[in-house]
């Protein structure tokens, strides 16, 4: 599954980069007041909380507004192809609460899980001991490992609730479900979100131009891979076939086999691929 997520993300990317470029500078320039906040704190507060701050920079980056309209545009995108560049500004505005509320429990989550292994790690806690100490910075680690990888989840499944109701409790729920159904799926798409960040960080231009619409397509697609893993699922349930991990990858790729096949000659003569 990882090799298709990464192929669908290539080629939605390859077909809408004008798009996401211009969304993806438009998250840059929405960004940066949000960075600059969670900096400017950090820099008024005393060591070790000033550091400690630094570490909301990553629910802040993932979880602000322009991020969710990011996950609205990339929603549009890989479900039907086509979309404009007001989706992205549609999506922010009718994100905008839930992806305050987003940002601020996911900063909270960051802030507390830091300063907790912060105290644990340093055994300041003589009541509980060395070994409570260290048990508990180890079980902080655990947590923060397992947030990183349900928070993969947050844009696309918040991008997909409706209304003025804020779903902080869906998303949490759905991410964290998803994350212990599919352990192995969710940590590749974490080291994959992950490392196209760092390449685009390498490019440097490319950090700021195309590494946040990159990410949310790639998330959109892993949000989409699973669904129809589980519609697989159900389908052989209703046909009263085995449901085990091999008939699941028989019956995906079968399914797979049955979309246009797309090949790399396109990138070098693109004109062959619309004949």
């Amino acid at each position: 599954m990882l090799r298709k997520l990464f192929v669908r993300t290539f080629w939605t990317v390859y077909d809408h980069l004008g798009l996401l470029l211009l969304a993806s500078l438009g998250w840059t320039a929405l960004s940066w007041p949000w960075w600059g906040g969670v900096l400017l704190l950090a820099r008024a507060l005393r060591p070790p909380l000033s550091e400690l701050t630094l570490l909301a920079l990553i629910p802040v980056t993932a979880l602000n507004p322009a991020s969710l309209g990011l996950a609205a545009l990339a929603r549009e995108l890989v479900r039907t192809g086509e979309a404009t560049a007001g989706l992205f500004w549609t999506g922010l505005r009718r994100h905008l609460f839930r992806s305050l509320w987003l940002m601020a429990f996911g900063a909270l989550v960051a802030l507390i899980l830091g300063s907790s292994w912060a105290v644990y790690s340093a055994e300041r806690l003589p009541l509980v001991g060395r070994w409570g100490n260290r048990i508990a910075a180890g079980l902080t680690v655990w947590v923060v490992l397992f947030a990183l990888l349900a928070g993969s989840y947050w844009s696309p499944l918040a991008a997909d609730l409706s209304g003025r109701r804020i779903g902080l409790k869906t998303v949490l729920y759905r991410s964290a479900l998803l994350t212990l159904d599919n352990p192995g799926f969710t940590l590749g798409v974490a080291l994959l979100c992950w490392a196209s960040w760092a390449f685009w960080a390498a490019t440097g231009l490319g950090l700021f131009v195309l590494a946040a619409g990159w990410s949310a397509v790639l998330q959109r697609h892993a949000r989409d891979l699973l669904g129809e893993k589980y519609e697989v699922v159900e389908t052989l349930r209703q046909e009263g076939r085995p449901v085990s991990r091999a008939a699941v990858r028989a019956a995906l790729q079968e399914r797979w086999r049955q979309e246009p096949q797309r090949s790399w000659r396109e990138l070098i003569r693109p004109w062959d691929a619309r004949s």
